[in-house]
């Protein structure tokens, strides 16, 4: 298989094109498309991460990471496999979009000093709860309703890659154990009017329908997951919340716009930009935690 590599110099004003090989195709050894796929193609980019300060990796959130030191004499293309999928996903894996399930990013804690390739998967597992008197919520019984429970599992891998061996699992996120301690968060997603009860405020969470995980950047030494939740897939609006990696707790929440989020899509991604703006004290922008700007 063979590639194309576009590179722009910025200080001759020229393009350049470089034919790139792929020696070694690892993902069809480790994760095989089944028969079941819908999506066929050796490789879709998905999401492009930066491996270093030359390196530049384009994802395939199905199976792999296509990889090379794009200012090399004779750039090579790498294969990276991603981890194999959680046993509940098998049944979808190559099939349809992996956004919504899946995503990665590359990122620097301050207290380290080497890159770390992050990357999420979540699991869904259907169950039956049964509604509170009055409840208004759609269901085939009125006697109970089915919600997804969820977990996400983060991995990680150093930089710079090496083998699919050094995937390890950095930690899991259970619904269940998602912790909600802070009364603005329970504000936000009670009743309007309702009193203050961390332990309600915990169990909607837990029947939110939610999905897209995003990854964040860990600027600050605190890298979160952002989810995208609704009461229902087709409610209007939203919340995006952040979820810590490392104690479930729930950092932020943030009402989305009912105008704006109609269908259950991402229509975000994180960025870094605002740790390059100055505000009006002349220190840059450090006010918030998660930094995304909306796609249109």
């Amino acid at each position: 298989m063979e590639f194309m590599l576009h590179l722009y110099d910025s200080d001759t004003c020229r393009w350049t094109t470089k034919l790139v090989p792929l020696p070694v195709p690892e993902r069809d050894r480790v994760l095989p498309v089944p028969d079941s796929a819908t999506e066929t193609l050796f490789h879709i980019t998905t999401k492009v991460i930066m491996l270093g300060s030359t390196t530049i990796g384009w994802v395939d959130l199905w199976r792999g990471i296509l990889f090379c030191n794009v200012l090399d004499e004779h750039p090579v293309l790498r294969d990276m496999p991603l981890p194999k999928p959680a046993r509940c996903n098998r049944r979808t894996f190559c099939c349809g979009s992996p956004s919504p399930r899946r995503d990665i990013t590359v990122v620097k804690p301050p207290e380290q000093q080497q890159l770390s390739t992050k990357y999420v998967e979540m699991g869904s597992y259907p169950r039956v709860e049964h509604s509170s008197p009055g409840s208004d919520e759609d269901s085939d019984d009125d006697a109970s309703n089915i919600v997804h429970y969820w977990t996400a599992t983060v991995w990680s891998m150093p930089v710079p890659i090496g083998s699919w061996n050094d995937w390890h699992k950095d930690c899991k996120i259970d619904v269940a154990n998602i912790v909600v301690d802070n009364p603005r968060h329970c504000q936000l997603l009670l009743p309007p009017g309702s009193s203050i009860d961390l332990e309600k405020a915990k169990v909607t969470v837990r029947n939110l329908v939610t999905g897209h995980p995003t990854l964040g950047l860990g600027m600050d030494g605190h890298v979160a997951i952002y989810f995208f939740s609704k009461a229902n897939r087709r409610a209007d609006g939203g919340w995006l919340i952040a979820v810590g990696v490392r104690d479930s707790k729930l950092q932020g929440i943030a009402e989305l716009d009912v105008r704006k989020h109609v269908f259950f899509k991402r229509y975000f991604c994180a960025a870094g930009i605002s740790k390059y703006l100055i505000n009006a004290t002349g220190q840059a922008g450090t006010l918030v935690r998660s930094r995304f700007i909306r796609s249109k």
